[in-house]
């Protein structure tokens, strides 16, 4: 079975491997990508935020001390948020050593089944 995956700028992202390594695989992988653009989103946002929030302190419009406090919950956010996308990434190094150790075992129990036809009533 082939795992694909449509890539955001408009590649393929294929791999062959069997049915319960695919739901896994595909799964980590979405979970991954919906992380990372969740990620990119939150940093645009505060970018254009932190714009206009410094044009506003300017202009005294804006509680400093109760801002500072917003700010550093956000960041907590942030930290949060980073530690889940390297979970992901932990996760799918995991994955696919996991199935590569598979295929390893699996070829040794073939090897092992063919030095001794006896076996294989």
């Amino acid at each position: 079975m082939a795992l694909e995956l449509k890539l955001e700028n408009g590649g393929l992202f294929e791999k062959k491997c069997d049915n319960h390594s695919t739901a896994s695989l595909r799964y980590d992988m979405e979970k991954d990508y919906y992380l990372k653009k969740v990620a990119l989103g939150t940093e645009m946002r505060a970018r254009s935020a932190l714009n206009a929030e410094k044009k506003a302190m300017e202009r005294g419009i804006i509680n400093v001390t109760l801002r500072v406090k917003q700010l550093e919950e956000e960041e907590k956010d942030l930290m949060e948020m980073k530690n889940l996308c390297d979970d992901a990434k932990l996760t799918r190094a995991k994955l696919a050593r996991m199935i590569t150790l598979r295929h390893v075992w699996l070829d040794r129990c073939r090897a092992k089944q063919e030095s001794f036809p006896e076996n294989n009533e």
